[in-house]
Parts: structure tokens; sequence; C-alpha cells
């Protein structure tokens, strides 16, 4: 049985950094769930220190993707940690090291996830060249692209790594959660 998820919001990628329009996703995106207040994320950092969180949808994806630049504009001030009604700092884009895990996360997850389904392993578009800029950074249009294509319904059967149970059961260790996966 194939998941349909929704197509990461465009509008975030079209820009040549995506970090602009983080305002607007954080103020207008609606998340439910563990780590949120009133529909937003309380702390980021928290989130995707968590290394199956990105995965838990499209919000969290984006969100989790977009936190290494957005942490790094903030420090070297190329962004206002003031993004309409909220603190960036506040709401935990404050790690360097969180930073460098979830850029090795999705350039590590999303190509070996891809290469277990034979049309998306030959699309090449997960393949870690399209996932990072040439700074090493991650490149939101690379990542959207590869999100999409895994999210597209085309992708029939889940892998085990990622999806399997002994990811659900790290992540419950970690969380120390006693809810279901």
């Amino acid at each position: 049985m194939t998941t349909y998820l929704p197509p990461i919001i465009s509008s975030i990628f079209n820009a040549t950094d995506a970090t602009a329009d983080i305002s607007h996703f954080i103020n207008e995106s609606l998340y439910t769930g563990q780590y949120t207040y009133n529909g937003t994320v309380t702390n980021w950092t928290e989130v995707c220190s968590y290394p199956g969180n990105p995965f838990h949808g499209v919000y969290l994806f984006v969100g989790c993707l977009l936190y290494p630049n957005v942490t790094r504009n903030i420090l070297n001030g190329t962004l206002s940690v003031i993004q309409g009604n909220t603190n960036l700092t506040a709401v935990g884009f404050t790690s360097l090291d969180i930073a460098s895990s979830i850029r090795s996360i999705y350039s590590t997850c999303l190509p070996t996830y891809c290469a277990s389904d034979p049309g998306c392993a030959a699309a090449n578009v997960c393949d870690v060249g399209n996932l990072l800029t040439s700074g090493y950074e991650l490149s939101a249009q690379g990542v959207g692209n590869c999100y999409d294509t895994l999210c597209s319904g085309n992708v029939a059967v889940p892998n085990a790594d990622l999806a399997g149970i002994g990811v659900c059961i790290s992540r419950l260790l970690l969380d120390n959660r006693t809810d279901s996966c």
C-alpha cells in the first residue's frame, strides 16, 4: 500500500535562499503533534535532534530541512532573528551541531531510500550531488525535488531501514515515549 503525502510547498523553494520564507512557513503551517503549542513547533532544536522526526510529515520535513541554513544565517547576521511575529532563536534555531546532524540525515537517508526503488533510483533525483550545494549545505530545491519524487505515490514499498520496526523502537527509546509508532 502506497501512502501519498502532499508535495512540499513550492513557494518556499522558488527563491535562491529558502530561508527568506521561514517566517511565512512557520506562521502559516499548522502541525498538531508532539513539540507543538497552538499549531506551531515550540522548539525546532528539540524536534530536529531526533533523526526520525523530519520524516513524520511534510511540516517537520521542511522545518528541519531549513534548520541548518536558518541557524547559519541567524548566527552570521544575514537573517534577522525576528521574522514576522516570530523570534527564531526563541523557537530553537540555535544549534550548529544539530544543523550538521540534519545535513547528514537528509543526505544519507533520502538517497538510501530512493535507491530501494528502481524508478526513483533511475531518475537520479535523490543523488547526494542534487541534495547538497557546492558549499555542502542542504539544497532546498534538490531536497524538495527528491521528497516530491519519493512521495509521489510511485514508490511502492517503504525501506524497512527507514520506516521499519527498528526505527520505531529506536525512536521510542530515544524519546522515552510509550505511544505507538
